[in-house]
C-alpha cells in the first residue's frame, strides 16, 4: 500500500497518508479543519519537519468512535424524552354551571363559581369524589407533578363539552405556579365536560 505526503491547506501541517485515501475527506489532526486528500502528492517534507501519518486503520477507528458517540447521544436523548417528555392530566365531570379546575404541583382542585357543583368526576380515568369547603373542593393528589418547563409547553385539548373550556390563568410565581381552567356550561341541564392539559 503506497503512502504519500501532503500539506494541510489551513495550518500547513505535513500529513502522511495511504494512497487509498485519495479523494476522501478527512479532518486535519492538528487544526481539525475538513480537507480533501489530494490526488497528486506534493514534494516530500524537508528533513527535520514534523510529520503526521494517517493510516486506514486509524481512520476506521476514528469513524467507529464517532459513530459510537452519536449512537450513545441518541440513546440519551430518547431516554430523556421518554422520561421527561410531555406530561398530561385529564379531567372529566358532569357540569351544570361554571367551575374552575386548578392545577399546582401534585394537586388538582375545583373552585365552583355558579349554579350546581360538578358531579361524576374523573381525574386521569379514576373516579374522584371530593369533600367540599363552601365552594372549594379538597384536592386530588396527582401521580405526576404539574411543573411545566415553560408556559409555551402548556396545551389544552378539549375532548367534550357543549359550552366553553378555556385557560383563565397561566402559572406564575405570583399565583404559586397555578394553572386555572374554566368550564362554563351556559345551557339548561348538565353535560359532560372533558379536557386534557399537557406540558
Amino acid at each position: 500500500m503506497a503512502e504519500f505526503k501532503f500539506t494541510c491547506p489551513q495550518c500547513k501541517q505535513k500529513i502522511q497518508c495511504d494512497s487509498t485515501c485519495v479523494g476522501s475527506q478527512i479532518n486535519c489532526p492538528v487544526c481539525q479543519q475538513a480537507i480533501t486528500v489530494p490526488s497528486a502528492s506534493p514534494a516530500a517534507a524537508k528533513t527535520g519537519e514534523r510529520m503526521i501519518q494517517i493510516k486506514i486503520s486509524t481512520l476506521r477507528t476514528v469513524a467507529l468512535l464517532g459513530l459510537s458517540i452519536l449512537l450513545a447521544t441518541g440513546i440519551v436523548v430518547m431516554t430523556v424524552y421518554f422520561l421527561a417528555g410531555p406530561k398530561t392530566v385529564t379531567f372529566k365531570a358532569f357540569v351544570d354551571g361554571t367551575d374552575v379546575v386548578k392545577l399546582s404541583g401534585k394537586k388538582l382542585w375545583i373552585e365552583h363559581q355558579a349554579f350546581q357543583r360538578p358531579g361524576k368526576m374523573l381525574v386521569n380515568g379514576q373516579k374522584w369524589n371530593p369533600a367540599w369547603n363552601n365552594n372549594t373542593s379538597t384536592p386530588c393528589d396527582l401521580s405526576t407533578a404539574f411543573k411545566p418547563r415553560n408556559p409555551e409547553s402548556i396545551k389544552l385539548l378539549t375532548r367534550a363539552g357543549r359550552g366553553t373550556i378555556l385557560i383563565m390563568e397561566m402559572p406564575t410565581s405570583a399565583n404559586n405556579e397555578t394553572l386555572a381552567v374554566q368550564l362554563d356550561d351556559g345551557e339548561p341541564g348538565a353535560d359532560w365536560y372533558e379536557f386534557t392539559i399537557s406540558w
